[in-house]
This record gives structure tokens, sequence and C-alpha cells, in this order.
């Protein structure tokens, strides 16, 4: 008879009464049991996407924001999303941009303000150097509203207050400098190219994203793999290059069509 994962587990006790019972899972279980949590996963990624290009163009975005907050299915949110409507106005974009900011400076987790960002933003030049090299502190909060307010909800990758607690006490277990400029480069899809920094320059945003990036490239080779960071750093990023390959399929499709 072998350990059935259950406790209490005769099995282990009547052999070991001592023991601690350990239970394992069988590699065709295991197996199984992954295959359908990827199914799910990329299930709730174009979902996901749809919600974020609806975004990104101004298309309903005050009902699906109405929808984020109230926690409806994300599948619901989706076909809110890509069904029909008016062309969006010129201003779709700032009225995004700010709308990002807003949303972070009220959103509390549990009991904890988001707000604490003003304070934890400061610690970021002793704390992670090369992060704070590639942007000022309103960028880099800017960059993490965008990032909890769009992305965050859509995915659910990790916890916020966790993240916003280890970048404030430097706690590695649950935050890291892969995991920042991972959440950096995949916020940068949803900048604004008229960002314009404290010192009035404008931010090149192709450029800051192309940095961040190249920085998550580097911080995941020094980063220990089997770190829970690491782990949703590597997710994160699996989003940010799945919106460079619809980038460059677009902008392929825009050059055929206009070449024809």
């Amino acid at each position: 008879m072998h350990c059935n994962g259950k406790f209490p587990c005769t099995p282990c006790h009547q052999s070991r009464p001592t023991a601690v019972c350990v239970y394992e899972v069988s590699a065709r279980v295991a197996k199984n049991d992954l295959q359908r949590e990827n199914g799910e996963l990329r299930r709730q990624k174009a979902l996901a996407d749809q919600v974020l290009d609806a975004l990104r163009s101004g298309h309903q975005v005050p009902m699906i924001l109405q929808m984020l907050r109230a926690q409806q299915h994300l599948a619901l949110i989706a076909k809110i999303a890509t069904s029909a409507s008016p062309e969006p106005s010129a201003s779709s974009r700032s009225q995004i941009e700010s709308a990002a900011t807003g949303e972070l400076l009220q959103l509390k987790v549990e009991s904890r303000d988001c707000h604490s960002l003003e304070k934890t933003t400061a610690l970021s030049e002793s704390l992670y150097p090369e992060i704070a090299a590639s942007c000022d502190e309103q960028l880099i909060k800017h960059l993490f509203s965008l990032f909890w307010t769009w992305i965050h909800p859509a995915y659910l990758l990790f916890s916020m207050e966790q993240f916003l607690e280890g970048y404030e006490t430097d706690n590695q277990e649950h935050c890291s400098a892969f995991l920042i400029a991972a959440v950096c480069a995949a916020a940068c899809d949803l900048l604004g190219p008229d960002w314009t920094s404290k010192s009035g320059k404008v931010t090149d945003v192709a450029a800051l994203r192309r940095d961040f990036v190249a920085q998550a490239i580097r911080q995941e080779g020094l980063a220990d793999r089997g770190a829970r960071t690491s782990l949703d750093a590597s997710r994160v990023m699996l989003i940010v290059n799945s919106r460079s390959k619809v980038s460059c399929l677009t902008r392929a499709t825009g050059s055929s069509q206009d070449g024809g």
C-alpha cells in the first residue's frame, strides 16, 4: 500500500507511526494537471488580450473598468470589450493614461493603501540601482500604476500587496530586479508616446521598453530560477513577448496592405 495523500494517511501511519507522511504525485497525473492548467492559462490569456486591446484603443473603457471593479468573469468582460462601438476619440489615449494613474492611487489591497508607492519608490535607487537608472521616480510610479490597473486584474499573476511590501523592504521572496524589470517592460506598452519626465524631456517609449526588456533578460541570468519571483517574472515576460509578436504582425500586415 502506498501513501494516498489524504490525511490521516493509514498506510504511512501503520508502517512508520512517527514518520512524516509524504505523498508524491505520479508523473502522469502531474503532467495531465499541468496540461489542463496550461490550456486554461492560454484561454485566460486570449480573453485578457482582448480586454487589453480594447483598453488601449479606448473602446468601452468605462464599462470595462466598472466590470473589473465588480470582479466580473473575464469571459464576460472580453465579450463586452469586443462588442461593436463608435470609433474612439483622439483623446482616448490620454484618458486611459490619466485613469490608470488615478486607479492606482485610489486602489487598496486588503487594508494596505497602494499610495505607499510614494515611499517605496524613494528606496529604489539603493535597492535596485539598474532600475532606478532607467527612469525617474515619477515614471516608475506611473509604470507600476499602468501594470496594476490594466494588466494585473486581467492576469492575476501574483500578489500586488506582497510585491509592494517586498519592494519596500527588499524582500527577495516577493520582489526582485527581474520581476521589476519585467513589470516595467510590460507597462511600457501602455505608456503614452508623449510622456514627459520631470526634467521636461519627452520619453522615447520604444527605447525605454527595449531597455527594460534587456534588463529583464540580464536579471534572469542572475536570478534564482527556482524562486517564485523568477516564475512570476517569466510569466510577465510571456505577456511582453506576446505583445511584441502582435505588434510586429500588425506592422507587417499594414506594410503589405500599403504595398498592395
